[in-house]
């Protein structure tokens, strides 16, 4: 219906992550029609967003004593600055690349995770798009995973300029206090 539509629409502005139909949509008639119509809804509604720099008008809180979100709002802010085609947030817990969401960048957040249950909480974020790495301590093969995932995503390809956030050291959760700009390679 017009009013579901402009629901959806209001969603995106709002900042909503995911949006579901509701029992008399789902259970229509034509329930993948309607899946159809609802995700280019979204897809122009956050085209219209952007355009609009109607993300850029939110305001959000910072606690001056939170390193992670710091790091995050700076590699977005790195991420506009030098047209980077993603962020990746090497994350164990997702809280990182969540936090970062929040600031509606326009690259995509890559969260290399070796956490399945955080890979897939992370499904549902908006603009995040987790890949499984497995675990490992060190920084160089970490990378390798995590530009490995997002080429496999055809999120990146060679010659791409990206900003990388992490944790040093790796692995413990809530110590983002990293951000390198790369080429990939």
């Amino acid at each position: 219906t017009r009013a579901e539509i402009t629901d959806v629409a209001n969603a995106v502005f709002d900042g909503t992550s995911a949006v579901m139909l509701s029992s008399e949509s789902a259970m229509g008639k034509y329930p993948v029609e309607t899946v159809k119509v609802m995700a280019k809804i979204v897809k122009q509604a956050e085209k219209d967003a952007f355009e609009g720099g109607l993300y850029k008008a939110l305001e959000y809180e910072m606690d001056t004593k939170d390193i992670s979100s710091a790091i995050g709002h700076a590699a977005c802010q790195a991420s506009s600055d030098l047209h980077a085609k993603a962020i990746f947030a090497i994350t164990t817990s997702g809280n990182t690349a969540e936090r970062m969401a929040k600031f509606r960048p326009y690259a995509p957040i890559v969260a290399p995770t070796p956490a399945v249950k955080t890979f897939h909480q992370l499904a549902l974020s908006w603009g995040i798009y987790p890949t499984l790495t497995t675990f490992t301590a060190d920084w160089e093969n970490l990378y390798s995973q995590a530009v490995n995932g997002a080429k496999a995503l055809e999120i990146v390809r060679t010659g791409d300029t990206i900003v990388v956030t992490a944790g040093m050291p790796l692995h413990t959760t809530g110590a983002t206090n990293l951000m390198r700009v790369e080429t990939v390679e």
